[in-house]
């Protein structure tokens, strides 16, 4: 397991997962997100992926939760600042205009 590990910041309207984005992490940093997102979020929300220092595809399949719940619940869900390496990730599996 690793030791690094990903946590979750809120500063006002934006998500902003920092540190080690991979599949130990990304099942609480998604909990959290998503239950901000259902009950606290603005209709206009983004996430900054800035702090990451590693994503895997659990990223990619983080941001597809949280746009689900976003829609949900009537919020819009922008992605900020992808990482080249994850960005590479999201065109080979062709969801740029999914998660852009």
């Amino acid at each position: 397991m690793n030791t690094l590990v990903c946590t979750l910041e809120f500063d006002g309207d934006t998500l902003c997962p920092r540190g080690r984005l991979d599949f130990d992490s990304v099942v609480d940093v998604e909990a959290k997100g998503s239950a901000w997102l259902a009950t606290q979020a603005p209709p206009q929300c983004r996430v900054d992926l800035s702090g990451l220092e590693y994503a895997n595809s659990a990223g990619i399949a983080l941001l597809l939760s949280w746009r689900r719940v976003a829609i949900s619940h009537q919020r819009a869900l922008v992605v900020a600042n992808t990482p080249k390496h994850l960005g590479a990730i999201i065109e080979l599996v062709g969801l740029e205009q999914v998660l852009e």
